[in-house]
Order: structure tokens, then C-alpha cells, then sequence
């Protein structure tokens, strides 16, 4: 059992050797990358005074997305805003928002991106939530084969006028 236990032992030792010269190993590829680290020129940090970026359209476009930008004397111009929207083109907005009031009266407005967004028209009207009909009277038309009729519904268009 002792020769077991001083084999083991001696293994042990062995293992720990290997394990101490790997990483010395390690220690000195480390030294090396960190040198060529430090010496290579493409790594370090430019001096403010020898790189002075102008802004370009490329690299510091302020334009909403969409819209043309131009490089001149003066510096970075926008074109104008999409169809649609209002703005200088920096900053674009829809042209009509929901405190204009585009939706029937009663429907529910949202302001989004592309403009306000009117919910469903009220039950008993037909639409698309800005321009409301109201179903009046449901009355029994003849269709062009006598001896059926069709339903048919008579209507009367609202609209809301905005100013």
C-alpha cells in the first residue's frame, strides 16, 4: 500500500511540474502579446490633434429617416420632410394630429407615426372611423329577378369638416 501511496505521490508531483512550466509558458506569450500590444501603432488611440472627424451625411447623418441629406459649405443639410409630414426635415411630425381632430365625432383618435389612427365608427354606423354613415332604415328592394328581393339598407353621410 506505501509503494501505491509514494507512486501516487510521485505522479502528483510530476503533474504539478508540467502545470507550473505551462504556465510559465502562458506568462511569457502574455509579456509578448501585451509588448506587441503596446508598440503597435494601429492600436493606440489617435491624438485629438492629429484626427478631427467632419461630420459627414455617412457618419453623423441628422436627418429623419427618409430624407436627403446634403454636404456643404455650411455644413450638413436636410431635405424635406416625407409626404405627409411637417417639419425642417431634422424633425418630422405628421401634419395632422389628433388635436385637429380628424376622427368622426365619438370615435377614440391615437397619434402615431404615421399620422392619427381613427378607432371603429359607433355601432349603428359604417366607415372607417373619420368619415362616419348611419344605417337608417332597412327596407325590402326588388333585385333584378322579380321574385326575390334583397335587403338594402338606405343611408345618410356624415363627415366631420375639419378648419
Amino acid at each position: 500500500c506505501e509503494d501505491a501511496l509514494a507512486k501516487s505521490l510521485s505522479d502528483l508531483m510530476e503533474l504539478v511540474k508540467l502545470l507550473r512550466e505551462d504556465i510559465a509558458n502562458q506568462r511569457q506569450e502574455i509579456t509578448y502579446l501585451r509588448r506587441l500590444l503596446e508598440n503597435c501603432a494601429g492600436c493606440k488611440e489617435p491624438s485629438s490633434s492629429s484626427l478631427r472627424l467632419e461630420p459627414t451625411c455617412r457618419n453623423a447623418n441628422p436627418c429623419y429617416p427618409g430624407v436627403e441629406c446634403r454636404e456643404t459649405s455650411s455644413g450638413l443639410r436636410c431635405g424635406r420632410c416625407p409626404m405627409g409630414l411637417v417639419g425642417d426635415g431634422k424633425i418630422c411630425k405628421p401634419a395632422v394630429t389628433c388635436a385637429d381632430r380628424p376622427c368622426f365625432i365619438g370615435v377614440q383618435c391615437r397619434d402615431t407615426l404615421n399620422g392619427p389612427q381613427c378607432d371603429a365608427c359607433p355601432l349603428g354606423y359604417d366607415g372607417d372611423g373619420r368619415s362616419c354613415t348611419i344605417r337608417s332604415a332597412n327596407i325590402l328592394v326588388p333585385s333584378h329577378n322579380v321574385q326575390h328581393y334583397q335587403r338594402q339598407y338606405t343611408a345618410r353621410k356624415y363627415s366631420v369638416i375639419s378648419s
